[in-house]
Formats: structure tokens, sequence, C-alpha cells
């Protein structure tokens, strides 16, 4: 054993090129430490963590060849005889963590980890000598200072770096407590142990875009943690959204449809702001139409009107209020047929047809298509399906047949250029022929017509 150890030490001043020598050494340290003593493998037991009630240790087990079967964790009082057992817990697993609760305050205890292996063979680590914390030491506490963007303080996001302070509240047992620790993960890596200062805190910052963890320690003068926080989460979103576009899609006289995209990895999207302006305008002259969350938006005709050129853009906001603003569009609204008056007239030797005359004009120069529109009233003027009877140049003619005798009819006419319709400003009226029993011959006559709307009416039918 002497010359082994011998050996061993001589072994440590070689260069790394002789490491494995020196653990071919060890291994036969291990061998005749354990299968020549007789023992099967090897339990280690080192402490975690430690509070006023309880202590937290991990057991390690090596060179249990046949495998770990299961763990016992038993503890007693440094001025008792008798230990007190824990429940066996099933496991193969080579180490294993195990908390000691329900602890008395200030007390040393002594604690021991018995291991069995797959084949019944029992080994014990060595007792670990600790004592919980004297009355209650308080965990440490972690205080964030950062800033947020105006109108969004009550979201969880900050738009700039923050500052960390990790203040140590112990108070009784004080003197236990040497060292705070941080640890920051997640977006951000880092982290120090530090001698308690007098003010009895640290300071930190945290500054990476996503989402950091931080946790805190109060670290004994052996090194064993005995307060630690709970995981304190900061979020920062410095940037606003990246690749902020505006798309066109469809257009009216009077009517844009747009359709908006971006990326924002860290906080997400909150919404879209819809800003215009006509193009001769300056860039001074942006005006938001609409704020919501929808990425596909039509600007109304409230703000749209025909044969004019707008420019567009969409301001995109994320949770953290961050802004950017998206490339500029311009588009041309449609021009819309304009049709000018309807004049309306009796077909002669006809109680049932009026012809229907209009002239409409394209700016653009498209072909035109006609729709008549036919009512009772000024007020109740619907479309029907007719025919024009000619079109010559930018003059449309219908003939509307089959109708009442002696009644008012009221006349609209659409054009549309395959873009765009719009429908005559003013309407025509006529009223048809009306044809009483008395009449005859080829010409005008005075008669009794009821049907005109009085009894000496001149009525202008001309009869065949």
């Amino acid at each position: 054993m002497k010359i082994i150890n011998t050996a061993t030490d001589a072994a440590i001043k070689y260069s790394k090129e002789q490491q494995k020598e020196i653990d071919m050494l060890k291994d036969l340290d291990e061998y005749i430490e354990y299968d020549l003593s007789g023992k099967k493998f090897k339990v280690e037991l080192s402490p975690e963590k430690v509070t006023a009630y309880s202590m937290e240790v991990k057991a390690k087990v090596t060179r249990a060849k046949a495998g770990v079967e299961s763990y016992r964790f038993d503890y007693k009082l440094s001025t008792d005889l008798d230990w007190t057992k824990g429940e066996e817990i099933q496991t193969d697993q080579e180490e294993y963590s195990y908390i000691y609760e329900n602890l008395t305050n200030g007390v040393e205890y002594q604690l021991r980890a018995v291991v069995k292996d797959k084949e019944g063979d029992e080994e014990t680590s060595q007792v670990l000598i600790y004592s919980t914390i004297e009355g209650e030491l308080l965990e440490p506490s972690i205080i964030v200072v950062g800033s947020k963007n105006e109108g969004y303080e009550a979201q969880e996001y900050y738009s700039d770096e923050v500052t960390v302070t990790v203040i140590d509240k112990g108070e009784l047992d004080t003197t236990r407590a040497s060292k705070i620790k941080y640890e920051v993960t997640g977006a951000e890596e880092k982290g120090e142990t530090v001698e308690i200062p007098e003010e009895r805190q640290i300071t930190f910052t945290v500054s990476t875009d996503g989402t950091s963890y931080i946790k805190a320690y109060t670290i004994d003068n052996i090194g064993i943690q005995i307060g630690a926080t709970d995981p304190k989460i900061i979020k920062i979103d410095k940037e606003g959204p990246k690749e902020a576009r505006l798309e066109y899609q469809s257009k009216t006289k009077d009517t844009i449809t747009v359709k908006a995209s971006g990326k924002d990895d860290i906080s997400g999207i909150k919404e879209y702001t819809y800003q215009y302006k006509e193009s001769a305008e300056s860039e001074a002259s942006w005006k938001s139409v609409d704020t919501n969350a929808t990425s596909t938006y039509t600007y109304p005709n409230t703000v749209i009107q025909p044969s004019k050129s707008y420019d567009l853009r969409v301001i995109i906001t994320d949770n953290a209020g961050n802004k950017t603003a998206s490339q500029k569009i311009t588009v041309v609204t449609n021009t819309a047929p304009v049709v000018g008056n309807v004049t309306v007239a009796r077909v002669a030797n006809s109680t049932s047809n009026l012809t229907i005359t209009a002239t409409a004009e394209d700016a653009d120069g498209d072909s035109l298509t006609y729709t008549l529109l036919r009512g009772d009233t000024a007020d109740n003027i619907s479309e029907i399906a007719l025919t024009p009877t000619s079109i010559s140049g930018n003059t449309v003619i219908f003939t509307d047949t089959g109708l009442t005798m002696a009644k008012t009819y009221y006349y609209k006419v659409k054009a549309s250029d395959g873009k765009e319709s719009s429908a005559s400003a003013n309407y025509g009226s006529e009223r048809t022929y009306c044809l009483g029993s008395s009449c005859s011959g080829t010409r005008q006559v005075w008669q009794n017509c009821s049907l005109c709307g009085g009894t000496r009416q001149k009525d202008l039918a001309v009869l065949w």
C-alpha cells in the first residue's frame, strides 16, 4: 500500500503524457481499497444545499459491476446513538439526489447513504456531519430595474438592458453565508460567485434580446448552498419587427386592399397601423387610417377617391411597443366611366314602348358595356335584363317594350369598363301613350280618356 501510494505521488509530478500511467495507478489504489478489502462498490455522499429545516445531498456510486438496485438515506442527531432509517428508493441510477426534510434548525446531524446492488450486496457511504441553519436565513432577493416603451409598461418585455441587483437578506445566521452566486441562462449566459460585500448585494446587467433566467444563491464558508431564489424571468426586446412589408392585393375606384407582413421572434407582433397620403403630398403628410391586429386591410372610400395616386405603408408594433415602418407602395385608383344625361321618348304608334338614350365616357379609353335600370318611381330603380338596341360611339340606345299604357317610368343607365361601373347621376322619365276607345283617324285628337288623367286632355295617341 505505501509503495503504491508513493509511486502514485511521484507519477502526479510527470507531464500530461504520463496521465494514463497515473490513471492506472489510481485504479490500482481503488482495487486494493475495495476489491482486496471485500467491498463490492464505492458510495460517496456530498452536501448540495442546506436550509434551517432541510438538507439536500447527492449520493454517487462507482465500481458497481452488478448495477444499482436501490438507495436508502439514513440520519441521526450527532448526540444520538441510533440511526433513523429512510425508505428504500428503487432506482438504477448511479447518482441520486435526496432531500432530508422537517429537520430542526440549528442542530448538527449525521447523514449516510446505503446502496444495494442487483446481487443484493449493500455498501454504506461515509458519514456526513453537517448542521442546519440556526434561525431563519432568508433567501436572496432579485430586484430588476429596466425601461419599457411608453404605453407598454404593463407588458412583460423590457425595451432595453436591465440592471439586476441580488440582495442577501440573511439575518440571524449570517456568519455562515460568505458568498453570493448568481447564474443567468437562456438568451444570455453569465454568472459569478463573489464574497458578500459590506452592503450585502451585487449588481450586474442583462442586455441580450430574448428570455433569460436568473437564479441567485447564498454560499456558506465551505461552499454549500444555504439559500436560493426561484428563477427570475427577464424578457428583453429592444428591436422592432423585422422584414416589415406591405403588398398590394386589389383596388377599385375608391378602395385599396393590401396585406402586411413582418417577423418578430421575441415578443411577437401586436398590431398593424395602416397609413396613407396622396403621392403628391410631402412625407410629413402621412395619416393613420386604422390600427388593428389584422394583416389584411382595405383602405375605405372615406379616404380613397377615384383616379388618384396614393402612397401607402404600414407601421408594425410588437408586444414590447417597438415599431417598424414598411416600405411605401404607390397605387393609382381606377377611373369609373361617366354617364351623361338620360333621355326617354315615347315610340310612335305604341302605347307600351319607350326608348332610352344616354352618352358615356371612359377616361382610360376602355370599351364599355351598358345596363339599364328602371323603376316606378325615381327612388325605386333597379337593373333589368335588356340588351341595348344600338351602340354608336359613346351613345347607347335601349328600347323598353311591353310596358303598361299611360304609366310613367323612370330610367338610369349604368356603364362598366370591366373594372369599374357607375350609373348616371340623373334619371330620365316618360309616360307611355294612352289610347281612347273613341279615337279614330290617323291624326292627334282631343278625346275623353280617363287613363290619361283627365276628361278633356290632349291624348298623343297615334292610331293605325
